[in-house]
């Protein structure tokens, strides 16, 4: 059975591989989750599956136990957003922990349609808008856990409205859209909860990249 680990530290989530990948369609997927200490209170958790078909919206939550929990088939996609959350009883009353989403590429298997998939400038934006969505609800049973994740993919066009309202951030996305819908690999930069600057690269980048402070002491990144 194939595994995709994930670390969670400071509650950023990454790949352990940074060019981690699962191939669409297949269900015997899991993922086993590295988690720092403020998990350990937290022995129910939820992680929140999140990717776009041509067409749709999906997020998918699992509860489970432990450190692992199966990954859902996803027939058709670029790429998954995983995230984790639970609700941590602190004596007094019930802390809901969540993290970043940590992206997973997605290779096309060869039961999918043979057409490429349409990317639009809005599919990462939506994306992550739905992973958010589903890590920012509040938890109170295993039941309205359910029933507030059936609502997730509807709303989610509603959040990446929202987000869409930063230029920058669409931009940002869409390239990484493209990219790795033509095959040369992505790139993206976070700021981590440590307020560092992290780079995330594929290892297949055809792009060239390079840092430098200009005249006015600032970064800059340089893609060629």
């Amino acid at each position: 059975m194939p595994e995709i680990g994930i670390t969670v530290t400071d509650r950023i989530a990454r790949p352990d591989v940074r060019d981690a990948w699962a191939v669409c369609g297949n269900s015997d997927y899991t993922v086993t989750w590295t988690l720092d200490d403020e998990w350990s209170a937290a022995h129910i958790r939820t992680a929140v599956f999140a990717w776009r078909d041509r067409h749709t919206n999906h997020s998918v939550p699992v509860i489970f136990e432990g450190t692992s929990c199966p990954m859902p088939a996803i027939p058709d996609a670029l790429v998954c957003a995983v995230g984790l959350w639970a609700s941590v009883d602190s004596g007094e009353d019930h802390i809901l922990r969540t993290t970043s989403p940590a992206m997973i590429t997605m290779r096309r298997s060869s039961t999918a349609d043979t057409d490429k998939p349409v990317v639009t400038q809005d599919v990462y934006d939506e994306l992550i808008a739905a992973v958010n969505a589903a890590l920012d609800a509040p938890v109170q049973s295993a039941t309205q856990q359910a029933q507030i994740a059936a609502g997730w993919a509807n709303t989610a066009k509603e959040h990446a409205d929202d987000a869409a309202a930063s230029a920058e951030t669409s931009e940002h996305y869409y390239e990484l859209a493209v990219q790795a819908a033509e095959g040369k690999g992505y790139i993206w930069f976070d700021i981590g909860a440590d307020g560092c600057l992290y780079m995330t690269r594929s290892k297949n980048l055809i792009d060239a990249v390079s840092a430098r402070i200009n005249d006015a002491g600032e970064l800059e990144i340089i893609v060629l």
